[in-house]
């Protein structure tokens, strides 16, 4: 038989964990784990700890951070409520993309970002990674904030933490050249974990250079992971063919992704390659810039 804890504020919830003696998980919206029980992927815990009645995890607002504007999403935040916030559709775009592109609207309707996070490969985190995102998590005592970057490498480390938002810095001003895009394949539109996912973010200056270049990629059961060698090849660079040759090689080198009955680890970094070399393609094209120009020699 399964108990479902409601606790009404966030160290009633520690205090929860504390005292069972059983496996428990923490719970919001609860999609992924409900298609994980019915495939039989995961077990079912003898215990969950529903968060959604904890103020800490709510809400959408800017705020600041050791002086630095940020974009507060609580964990429990739905999906569908970052696609319609102001605040994250003017400030971190990415985001209200990237949630449109998962599940069907009745599952963003209960669908959380936290949950999304949680799972460590959702597709959430690429635009997440090229804003520099951070995780708030209360530890029992005190919050704690850690680069989700950082998280990401080892996300079962201290999994007993409760995550309680996610901060994104934020600028305030923005610059005529500046980009940002999100692409997501799939086997079958939104209604399937992706292949592969790209984000990335940038500035295009008057004379054609990039510059501010971040770059993330993951996809399936693979580990999001940002790309900052392929970034760093882009940095202060303009466009040529010889650079888009020069970034795929340095794509396939330096993602680490996983093959999967759908499709081979070459094969999804080949996607990878291909999908930022054509925004950068598009971009270049778009900006006034000649995407055909002659290759430069090295």
């Amino acid at each position: 038989m399964q108990t479902i804890w409601r606790p009404k504020d966030i160290s009633e919830a520690w205090s929860i964990q504390n005292n069972l003696a059983e496996e428990y998980t923490y719970v919001s919206g609860g999609t992924w784990l409900r298609t994980q029980w019915e495939a039989d992927l995961l077990p079912m815990s003898p215990h969950l700890i529903s968060l959604e009645s904890l103020n800490e995890t709510k809400g959408i607002n800017e705020t600041s951070l050791n002086g630095e504007t940020m974009v507060f999403i609580g964990a429990s935040t739905t999906l569908a409520s970052c696609i319609t916030d102001p605040v994250v559709n003017t400030k971190v775009p990415l985001l209200a993309k990237a949630c449109k592109n998962i599940a069907a609207p009745s599952i963003r309707n209960q669908a959380t970002l936290g949950g999304n996070i949680s799972i460590a490969t959702g597709d959430t985190l690429p635009a997440l990674l090229v804003y520099d995102s951070y995780l708030k998590w209360f530890n029992g005592t005190n919050y704690e904030y850690e680069r989700l970057e950082d998280w990401l490498v080892s996300p079962l480390q201290n999994h007993r933490r409760i995550l309680v938002a996610i901060m994104i810095p934020v600028t305030q001003t923005t610059q005529e050249g500046d980009f940002c895009f999100y692409t997501k394949i799939g086997r079958r539109e939104t209604f399937t974990a992706s292949v592969v996912t790209v984000a990335g973010v940038g500035e295009r200056t008057k004379d054609g250079i990039f510059q501010h270049i971040k770059l993330a990629a993951g996809g399936g059961a693979s580990r999001t992971m940002k790309l900052a060698l392929a970034a760093a090849k882009i940095e202060n660079q303009p466009y040529s063919q010889q650079l888009l040759e020069q970034v795929n090689q340095t794509i396939a080198e330096e993602v680490i992704v996983k093959s999967d009955p759908f499709a081979s680890s070459a094969y999804k970094k080949g996607v990878i390659a291909n999908l930022i070399s054509s925004e950068f393609y598009h971009l270049a094209q778009s900006k006034g810039g000649d995407p055909l120009a002659p290759r430069q020699e090295s």
